[in-house]
């Protein structure tokens, strides 16, 4: 799947691809990227973020719900892009695809 492999490079080299400071981008990049790729492999992504993660219902888009919860494990604003990228690759994997890191 060309969005796992895009995904793995994205990780490795985050600075050179989007601020890593900004998880903003890190979210619009990522879910661009998929819509792009037209593999939908971010389907369920924010239900299970919030069953999974949260657990609880939402209204909020997916950057909010996102960001609130890096925000309630302390991540710091400027290390939440990397640590969204890494909750990715953990979807993937409960989703049951393998070899995504």
């Amino acid at each position: 799947m060309r969005f796992i492999e895009n995904l793995k490079k994205l990780r490795k080299h985050t600075a050179i691809m989007i601020n890593e400071e900004s998880l903003f981008d890190a979210i619009s990049f990522v879910c661009g990227m998929d819509i792009m790729l037209e593999e939908s492999i971010l389907y369920g992504f924010r239900e299970w973020l919030l069953t999974k993660k949260l657990k609880k219902t939402s209204p909020f888009s997916l950057d909010e719900v996102v960001q609130t919860y890096l925000e309630s494990q302390g991540i710091d604003k400027k290390k939440q892009a990397v640590a969204f990228l890494d909750l990715v690759f953990e979807f993937l994997e409960d989703k049951g695809i393998t070899d995504v890191r």
